[in-house]
């Protein structure tokens, strides 16, 4: 289980355990939706689809493997599939699409 998951299944015991609000259940569903969205997201990721989303936002190479904390021509390599993506930058990429969305 992911630190992400198990953090998440804290919010929902904590709600559980304690009288919950309709405010409170609504956020917390939130939650759930937005991560359940990048765990979906993060599993389609491949070089080309990353290559894609980061061109439709207009953003650079070099922009985006500085946020990832990778080299310019790592990130190439991983949008030419001449290197694998690793999970922990699935997930970074997956939390920039998701902060991005309107």
């Amino acid at each position: 289980m992911t630190m992400l998951h198990n953090n998440n299944l804290k919010k929902v015991n904590k709600n559980l355990s304690a009288p919950a609000q309709a405010p409170e259940i609504a956020e917390v569903e939130k939650e759930i939706e937005k991560r359940a969205r990048q765990g979906a997201l993060q599993s389609s990721l491949d070089g080309r689809k990353i290559k894609s989303l980061r061109m439709q936002r207009n953003i650079s190479q070099g922009q985006l493997a500085h946020y990832l904390g990778i080299t310019r021509r790592h990130l190439s390599d991983i949008e030419n599939q001449r290197v694998s993506l690793k999970n922990k930058y699935a997930e970074k990429i997956a939390e920039w699409v998701s902060s991005n969305e309107g």
